[in-house]
């Protein structure tokens, strides 16, 4: 398991700095620069969806973490443009064989999420509003018990002026 500082670190080394590096690219006139951090940024995505699903298996290699570390900072250098080369070598060849069974296959999640948050949201209006008609008569119903209190209360003050 990771330590919190190596997570830390991780996240740093990831995203933090080439977040900045983009911001900085995307200041400069040039376009070398915008082209090798969007390309690091396909990069990254395809990196954490393949160790999303194969953590479990990469995790048992002995310095996984150090491997990947060194790859990302490879892939982070301008003087290399690791990514860039990564890019346009492979991961560009398969996105264009694929792009079009990827657009569908992103359009049907797409319907099928927006379904989804509509139900959902549906599903969350109604819980709110039963729970409000339950607070609703919940203080309804402490607010009758209250009154019937305070009345108890003055009817016990006036029965005692009457006695004296």
């Amino acid at each position: 398991m990771l330590q919190d500082y190596e997570r830390f670190l991780i996240s740093c080394i990831s995203f933090a700095y080439p977040a900045y590096a983009s911001f900085k690219a995307l200041q400069t006139k040039e376009e070398d620069d915008d082209k090798q951090w969007l390309c690091f940024w396909i990069l990254i995505g395809f990196v954490n969806v393949v160790d999303f699903f194969f953590d479990p298996i990469l995790s048992w290699i002995p310095f996984y973490m150090e491997i990947k570390l060194s790859f990302i900072i490879w892939a982070q250098l301008p003087s290399v443009k690791g990514s860039l080369f990564l890019y346009q070598t492979f991961l560009e060849p398969q996105l264009k064989k694929y792009e079009n069974d990827i657009d569908e296959t992103a359009r049907h999640l797409g319907t099928i999420t927006r379904r989804n948050a509509v139900k959902a949201a549906g599903a969350v209006g109604r819980r709110l509003s039963e729970a409000k008609a339950s607070l609703d008569a919940q203080a309804r119903a402490e607010m009758h018990k209250r009154t019937q209190s305070r009345l108890q209360e003055v009817a016990e003050v006036e029965s005692e002026s009457d006695e004296d």
